[in-house]
């Protein structure tokens, strides 16, 4: 994912500022079920089949997923037990609220429409039938949204970002910003197979608890580039599927 800028308001000045991410790797689908299991031996999903996405997994059991597939390839892990992020590990990680932000941008209305959210009747037996249903499979190559080159970042399942919640943008810094240094809810974007797309006109970000569980969330992963550009000195990253174990392109 290339290197990216936004113009945000700061909730406490009222002034607008420009919060920039550097370039980093994301993945090019969610998490699935049969990956999930492969590092972490279990399988939480209500919606259980190998190629969907796993669901029903906390935001601590995301972060322990991604130090277990780091160190399964030689990787460095990010967090320790606690959840902080060591920035300088080689491992996967959590995308930042800001990094999905980037790689999704504001959805068009052809986007919202092919997304897996739901638009149907709102009564109670429509929305139980649609439940009933649940995720649909995860496709790792070749169907990616042409738009964004990601699949999913809209319906599907919710996923968990690595920041607290805040309701106000607080911008604890405008380069690479990870979110408040205080709280307990954890970011979620994107929403959910049983999401309508009318009532989320806020960039479809809403919060979990890190120890809830919903068969609503899941998440995809992210890798920070080595030696990540400095500001002023971008380097043009193409978009890598993160569920590939070949390192990193290097930077020209």
């Amino acid at each position: 994912m290339e290197a990216a800028h936004r113009t945000v308001t700061d909730s406490i000045t009222g002034l607008p500022m420009t919060v920039s991410t550097s370039a980093f790797l994301l993945g090019r689908a969610e998490v699935t079920q049969a990956e999930f299991e492969r590092t972490m031996g279990k399988n939480p999903s209500r919606y259980s089949a190998a190629d969907r996405p796993v669901e029903n997994v906390t935001w601590t059991e995301a972060l322990d997923y991604c130090n277990r597939r780091s160190q399964a390839e030689g990787l460095t892990r990010c967090y320790d037990d606690a959840g902080p992020w060591d920035r300088d590990c080689t491992g996967y990680r959590l995308p930042t609220d800001a990094e999905w932000t980037s790689a999704a941008g504001t959805p068009s209305k052809a986007q919202l429409a092919e997304a897996d959210l739901y638009d149907g009747e709102t009564s109670v037996k429509a929305i139980a039938a649609r439940a009933a249903e649940g995720t649909h499979r995860v496709e790792k190559t070749g169907t990616s949204s042409a738009a964004t080159g990601f699949q999913d970042l809209f319906g599907n399942v919710w996923e968990l970002c690595f920041d607290r919640f805040s309701n106000l943008p607080i911008i604890d810094s405008v380069w690479n910003p990870s979110g408040p240094q205080t709280g307990d809810a954890r970011v979620i974007r994107g929403g959910s197979f049983l999401t309508q797309s009318s009532q989320w006109n806020k960039g479809f970000r809403a919060s979990q608890p890190p120890t809830r569980r919903s068969p609503y969330t899941g998440f995809r992963i992210a890798r920070s580039l080595p030696s990540p550009p400095t500001p002023g000195s971008y380097e043009i990253v193409g978009v890598e599927p993160v569920h590939s174990t070949d390192p990193p392109a290097q930077p020209d």
